[in-house]
């Protein structure tokens, strides 16, 4: 049943698409949800602001050029690492502390930042 439930998961992630900060919310089960976040080099990156709830996950899927998202200060921690790759690429975290975590690319620091507000 794991099994089953965990490539339900990943076929639903793959086949989700979503270019917009709006209507990012995808609900996969009553107690899995997906955010899709565009990390690119442009207006859409700049100062993302999402709340969620302690458990979400939060997907970034890259435009064209190199990008990381790394975690600069917060609750959480992590870092993609630095991934020169076509569009496409995707980043994923599960957050699992409430507070509040902020992140950035470090090559476009003034385009491409923003904070992830977990709640209870």
């Amino acid at each position: 049943m794991r099994f089953f439930l965990t490539l339900l998961l990943f076929t639903s992630i793959y086949s989700c698409e979503n270019d917009s900060v709006s209507d990012v919310t995808n609900s996969l089960s009553d107690d899995l949800t997906l955010y899709d976040l565009p990390w690119q080099n442009s207006s859409v990156s700049t100062d993302q602001q999402l709340t969620i709830q302690a458990g979400d996950t939060v997907r970034w899927t890259w435009d064209s050029g190199g990008h990381n998202l790394r975690s600069t200060s917060g609750v959480e921690t992590f870092d993609s690492g630095f991934i020169d790759a076509s569009p496409g690429f995707q980043f994923y975290w599960v957050f699992t502390q409430v507070g509040s975590t902020q992140y950035i690319c470090d090559p476009h620091p003034n385009s491409m930042f923003g904070t992830i507000t977990v709640t209870d």
